[in-house]
């Protein structure tokens, strides 16, 4: 039995690490999260999550939620701001 619990704990440890060092997440977080449900079942979810830092682009913040952030230009507003500067380039 004690060594169920041992491995237990191993294993939630691994996957805090992971989740700190290969997703940029809350590895203490995830330590909790693997002893309440299951070390393999969250580090499944760990492993499926994408890292924060594949998330952002210019101009993100994550602390925003995304309904807030900025957009890219689409298609058309992009072409009309470059007929725009070349225009203001060549006179």
């Amino acid at each position: 039995m004690f060594l169920i619990f041992v491995t237990w704990l191993f294993l939630a440890a691994v996957v805090g690490v992971f989740a700190s060092q290969r997703r940029n997440r809350s590895g203490f977080g995830w330590f909790v999260l693997a002893l309440l449900i299951s070390p393999v079942l969250a580090f499944l979810l760990a492993a499926a999550l994408r890292s924060k830092e594949q998330r952002t682009e210019p101009g993100y913040d994550w602390r925003v939620p995304a309904h807030a952030q900025p957009r890219p230009p689409t298609d058309k507003e992009y072409w009309e701001g470059e007929a725009e500067r070349a225009k203001a380039a060549s006179v």
